[in-house]
Formats: structure tokens, C-alpha cells, sequence
């Protein structure tokens, strides 16, 4: 066992991380058995299945997939975009200017830019979105690694759609003005769960029951962190709250 860690990392925008740091040790506070580090670096991708990693912040089409039965699902978060309800929100659709979701427009042969394949807000949203307008899939992908680098694809005309996380979109429009003002918004995704808090599977009950406490008292203690960080709220839930993903 190496040393013990947490991740936040799914909006992890360099101007966010102090914000982070500081309502990560209000958590710690109320729970000492989380009062371990934040770890930046790495693939987050890993540390959603890293024994070592205590808590973290993970998708929530591989927390109802390829991470059942190697996580367990603390609860998700309430956040303060134009998109979300409650703890359920949508993805925003961004394209160019003069570009349209109109299902005569040429979609089954359009390039789409994707941060990821298993990226509910980034492919299978977007997806959902194609086929409620008769395309079963686009003409091209432009793989990305990220929904910021997405939003440059379309920006600089490599793609001409993208599906982006809408609490992502709001950092963007508000850390990078300039890039978003370059780009539109047309639609939106599915209304579904919002990112899920996970810790791993063999984490005992009482541990899970104090994780939500600590969470829900962060959240309702910091003012600062809650406009920095767009979060109002926290709902704890369980895997059956993602269990509709798999079939959008």
C-alpha cells in the first residue's frame, strides 16, 4: 500500500485547485479518516480504481459500468448552472456559428469532437442527442482527451459539434471567456445523476455514513468555496441512481 489520497480532479481548472484544497480539508475536519491529501497529478482515470485513493470524483457512465463492483457511490453533488436540477443536470451541445442540430443539416456526416468514449457528458450524451434527430452516429470523431480541448476543436474548426459537461462549461466561460465566446450553445444532453462521489468497494458503512456527513457540512459551511466551485449542494446516493445510464 503506498500513501493515501483523494481525487477531485474531474474539474480541476489550475485557478479551481485552491478552492478545492480548501473545502477538501473542511471534509477532513469533519472526518479524520479523509484527511489525506489531494492528488493532482496522474491519470484520474486510475485513481477511480486505486486502493490507495479514498475518495474521488468519477464519470458517471463508468461509476454504472466498468467501476461496479470496484466502487462504491457516495452521493453526488448539487451545482448552480442554468442546466442542472437538483442533483441531475444536462449536457450543453456547443458549435460554431451558422452551425445547427436541424436533422437536414448534414449531422451523419459531421465531425464531432469527444473528449473520451466512455464519457457520459462528452459521447453518450451527445449520441442521445444525434439519434433524437434520425442519425445513429456522426460522419468523424476528433478524440480529444478533454471537454476544454473539445471546445477548442470546434472553436478552430476541426469539429463542428461537441457535447460539453455543463458545470465544465461554466469554468470555461468563466476561465476562458474568450474561447467560449468563440462557440455557441444549441442544445442539450439528457437530464441525468451528476458526477458521483466514489470511494473504494471494501470501504465499511460507517465510513460511507460519515464521508456524507462530512461532505454535506462542507458544502453548507463554505459560501466561498460554493461560488468558486458552482456547488450547492450534495445528495448522497447509491449505484441504483446510475443504473439508467447504461441504456441512453
Amino acid at each position: 500500500m503506498g500513501e493515501r489520497y483523494a481525487s477531485l480532479a474531474m474539474y480541476s481548472f489550475q485557478p479551481l485547485r485552491a478552492a478545492w484544497e480548501a473545502w477538501w480539508s473542511a471534509v477532513g475536519a469533519s472526518c479524520p479518516a479523509l484527511g489525506v491529501p489531494l492528488r493532482w497529478d496522474g491519470d484520474l482515470t486510475q485513481h477511480w480504481t486505486d486502493p490507495d485513493c479514498v475518495l474521488s470524483h468519477t464519470c458517471g457512465y463508468p461509476a454504472s459500468t466498468s467501476l461496479a463492483g470496484i466502487v462504491r457511490v457516495v452521493g453526488a453533488f448539487e451545482f448552480d448552472v442554468p442546466e442542472a436540477h437538483d442533483h441531475r443536470y444536462r449536457s450543453v451541445i456547443v458549435a460554431r456559428d451558422g452551425a445547427s442540430l436541424k436533422a437536414d443539416d448534414g449531422l451523419e456526416h459531421a465531425t464531432v469532437a469527444v473528449n473520451s468514449d466512455d464519457s457520459l457528458s462528452g459521447w453518450i450524451s451527445l449520441r442521445w442527442v444525434l439519434r433524437s434527430r434520425g442519425v445513429d452516429a456522426p460522419g468523424a470523431v476528433e478524440w480529444t482527451g478533454s471537454h476544454l480541448e473539445s471546445v477548442r476543436a470546434v472553436a478552430d474548426g476541426r469539429a463542428s459539434l461537441a457535447s460539453i459537461d455543463s458545470v465544465t462549461w461554466a469554468h470555461i466561460e468563466r476561465l476562458h471567456t474568450g474561447l467560449a465566446e468563440t462557440v455557441h450553445v444549441v442544445d442539450a444532453g439528457p437530464l441525468v445523476p451528476s458526477t458521483p462521489l466514489v470511494v473504494p468497494v471494501s470501504t465499511p458503512d460507517a465510513l460511507v455514513d460519515d464521508a456524507r456527513a462530512a461532505i454535506a457540512h462542507a458544502v453548507g459551511a463554505g459560501a466561498t468555496t460554493r461560488e468558486s466551485l458552482r456547488i450547492t449542494g450534495f445528495v448522497p446516493l447509491d449505484a441504483n441512481a446510475y443504473a439508467e445510464i447504461p441504456d441512453l
